[in-house]
Order: structure tokens, then sequence, then C-alpha cells
């Protein structure tokens, strides 16, 4: 198979990746949960996580869905795929975030909002957990990956706690450098 298709338009190159779907079963205990994974060091990293002072905060206020979309979505989106990425907007987010019991994933160092996902309840299977969105702040010197990995674990102990059985991740590249 070919990892990347081109369709050429207009003297214009479009790089279109392969996705999938990825779901992943909740365990009992983010504990249990870290335990599943196969990679050693991953799971290592994952642990160390676990242990770094950084704050979860769950929230459904509008407030804070406003806050998230211009302050850490938008910028990251901007940042990591240009200005021309294509957003949603922040009516249709709010749109999904009221019908779908949305929720903010907000990972905190102090009174600084590190990243944020967002997550809604599907409507179409039984206990499983949309996550829809992110952001980071973009103007934080830590580097990107540690806090990824710490929204990962968020996003996932948010999950674990409020009994959802799956968490689907949503289309993904299968290539970790894409």
């Amino acid at each position: 198979l070919n990892r990347f298709s081109y369709l050429h338009g207009q003297n214009k190159i479009y790089k279109f990746s392969p996705f999938i779907k990825a779901n992943l079963d909740l365990e009992e205990s983010i504990e249990n949960q870290l335990e599943k994974v196969q990679s050693s060091s991953q799971r290592r990293k994952l642990k160390k996580c676990l242990k770094t002072p950084l704050k979860e905060r769950f929230t459904d206020k509008i407030s804070d869905l406003e806050f998230f979309y211009h302050n850490l979505y938008v910028p990251y989106a901007i940042s990591r795929f240009d200005e021309r990425c294509s957003l949603t907007s922040i009516r249709e987010m709010e749109r999904i975030f009221k019908k779908r019991k949305g929720k903010l994933i907000f990972v905190e160092d102090g009174t600084i909002n590190v990243g944020c996902s967002l997550v809604h309840q599907s409507i179409k299977l039984a206990n499983t957990l949309i996550w829809w969105k992110l952001g980071f702040d973009v103007n934080l010197v830590n580097s990107n990956q540690d806090r990824a990995t710490q929204l990962e674990l968020a996003t996932i102990n948010y999950g674990i706690k409020s009994g959802f059985k799956k968490l689907q991740l949503g289309v993904t590249s299968p290539f970790s450098d894409n």
C-alpha cells in the first residue's frame, strides 16, 4: 500500500494520509489500564506522568468551553497545522457540547491551563466516551509530548471514573510521525 495519496488540481498538491478509527477498552482503574499497555517504555512514561503535580479539572461550563476554544484549541490547531487548517466553529462546538453532554478535561499547573480535552457521550454506542477535540497552551516551554501524555492520562482517567467502557479516540493516523 502507498502511505500517501496525492491529488493534483489547479497547481495545488493535496496530501492525504490513511486514517483508522481507534477505540480503547477502559479498565476498572487507571492502574489496571496502564498494566494493559504493551510497550514497557510507554508504560513507564505513563506511570511517571501519574506522579507529576499537575491537576485535573472536569467541567461542563460554557464559559470554560469559550476559554478552551479561543485560548487552547484555535491557537494549538493553527500552530500545528498552519492558519489554513479546518477549524470547528464555536457555534458547532457549543451545539455538540450541549446536545451530547460534553465535558472539558483541563490539565492545570497551578493556575495555568496546560491543555484540555473536549469529550462527549456517544449517541450511537452505549458506554462510549468520544474524545473529540484537544488544545494546548502554545506559549508554554514544556515539551508537547509531556503535555500530550498528561492530557491522555487525564482523559482516560475521566472515562474510567465516569463509568465508560470505551474511549473512542476518533480518526487517527496509524503513523506516529504524521
